[in-house]
């Protein structure tokens, strides 16, 4: 069993099924858990809570749901943690959209092409505010980046915390003009 692309594992425990990622040498200590499985696929993340998931030595797994700490800072951090991939496209579109406005940020002064990042957020964020600052962005003034990215910050965990997660098929780079 496999989350949408094959490259993480699903395991079934105690009749829950969750995706084995974050390997850390010890454990895979940022898994989730999975729904919506067709055939031998899942597509569904079910809950926000995250889980350590240990092999022991006769193959079964032992699950501990990880702490999630109380200041927003740190419900945040674990937004980030969960949705961002390592590398590539993100499998959520919230996901993808922390992506693009860190890719944006990140790319300030570096003359890199964030046109496919900002269409991205054009096409996912529905907020008329968010929608000027891209347009001020797309111009070339990055005076209200910092607003920008704290209100998308805040769309996006709303969603995570409702578990409004959609699966995402398109990755921003290829959006690029």
């Amino acid at each position: 069993m496999h989350w949408l692309d094959k490259e993480i594992v699903v395991v079934e425990i105690g009749g829950r099924f969750f995706a084995l990622n974050g390997w850390d040498g010890e454990c895979y200590s940022r898994c989730w858990e999975c729904g919506d499985r067709v055939g031998d696929k899942f597509h569904k993340v079910i809950g926000v809570d995250t889980f350590s998931i240990t092999q022991t030595q006769n193959g079964d797994f032992e699950l501990s749901k990880n702490q999630m700490l109380g200041t927003i800072g740190d419900l945040k951090a674990d937004m980030y943690k969960s949705l961002l991939p390592y590398m590539g496209m993100a499998n959520t579109v919230s996901g993808e959209v922390l992506r693009a406005i860190c890719f944006i940020e990140q790319s300030i002064g570096a003359n890199k092409n964030i046109t496919g990042a900002i269409k991205f957020l054009k096409q996912n964020i529905d907020d008329d505010s968010c929608q000027i600052y891209l347009d001020e962005i797309k111009s070339n003034d990055f005076s209200n980046l910092a607003t920008l990215k704290q209100k998308i910050e805040s769309i996006v965990l709303a969603q995570y915390e409702r578990n409004d997660l959609e699966i995402n098929f398109e990755d921003f780079e290829d959006m690029d003009e």
